[in-house]
């Protein structure tokens, strides 16, 4: 799986996936684009955004289901005017301040500031 992605006005990209299951439940959000909640997210206006990067050794998503359950996956795309400072990730990209993707309601709050 790959993704392109333009936006027409400069802003701040952000990309969460999540595991669905067939009971209709979600598995840990990961933060995919940027790698890192503390890298800039910027992107520019008219410009493609490859997620992974062609340059990458592998450009390109590989989906291994962790549980027996699994019906698909979630993809959350955040094109935000103001970088995100809510958002929080380990080092495996695991986000911190999310349970559930219900939580992105918190990072509302990041929108009107």
């Amino acid at each position: 799986m790959r993704l392109a992605i333009e936006s027409s006005n400069s802003c701040y990209l952000y990309v969460i996936n999540s595991e669905i299951y067939t009971n209709g439940t979600f598995g840990k959000p990961f933060l995919i684009f940027p790698a890192l909640a503390e890298e800039d997210s910027r992107v520019q206006s008219g410009l493609l955004v490859d997620i992974p990067d062609q340059a990458e050794e592998l450009p390109y998503f590989v989906i291994n289901p962790k549980k027996d359950n699994y019906s698909g996956e979630l993809l959350t795309i955040i094109l935000s005017p103001k970088p995100l400072t809510n958002l929080k990730t380990d080092s495996d990209g695991k986000m911190k301040t999310l349970e559930t993707l219900s939580d992105l309601k918190e990072l509302r709050n990041d929108f009107e500031r």
